[in-house]
């Protein structure tokens, strides 16, 4: 119900599914994709969009698009980073999480929301910290600005930083 899924946020909802499922974060995402999109299928667009309207919109990376949910999950996104900055995963996690964190304070609160819901939930935490820091509001920042305040998060060099905000 709503005041169920008031209750608790996406992330809280993952954890009870993983938690019942016995099964990591990343597939108990994936899990409520599939089961989010397979209702989708299962009834009228009428009563899909009625059941969606009662969800919270943090809710919305969850939700199926199309007739399929074709969402990059949060692992595949990070291997990418990975694979282009030339770094183990471990560091690719941390620097896709300072440069979303970067990024979020320097665009609009509502373009943080907007964000919020085409990325994995496992990115929103950096996303809901830059945004908490700048209070909602973009702070102006040119590029070389931006690089320089990775770099300086990172505690890197800036061809560093520009690489990783490049991955």
């Amino acid at each position: 119900t709503q005041q169920d899924a008031e209750a608790f946020g996406v992330d809280e909802f993952i954890r009870r599914v993983a938690a019942r499922e016995q099964v990591d974060l990343d597939t108990a995402e994936r899990h409520a994709r599939v089961v989010f999109a397979a209702l989708g299928q299962a009834v009228s667009a009428d009563e899909l969009a009625d059941l969606l309207s009662e969800l919270p919109r943090e809710f919305a990376p969850l939700l199926p698009r199309g007739p399929h949910v074709d969402a990059v999950t949060a692992d595949k996104l990070v291997r990418r980073v990975a694979e282009r900055a030339v770094l183990d995963e471990g560091r690719a996690w941390e620097v896709t999480g300072t440069v979303l964190e970067t990024l979020a304070e320097r665009i609009a609160g509502g373009e943080v929301e907007d964000l919020l819901v085409h990325l994995p939930v496992h990115l929103h935490p950096a996303l809901r910290r830059g945004n908490a820091a700048s209070g909602g509001k973009a702070v102006r920042r040119s590029a070389d600005e931006f690089v320089e305040r990775v770099a300086e998060r990172e505690g890197v060099g800036l061809e560093e930083a520009r690489a990783h905000v490049r991955a």
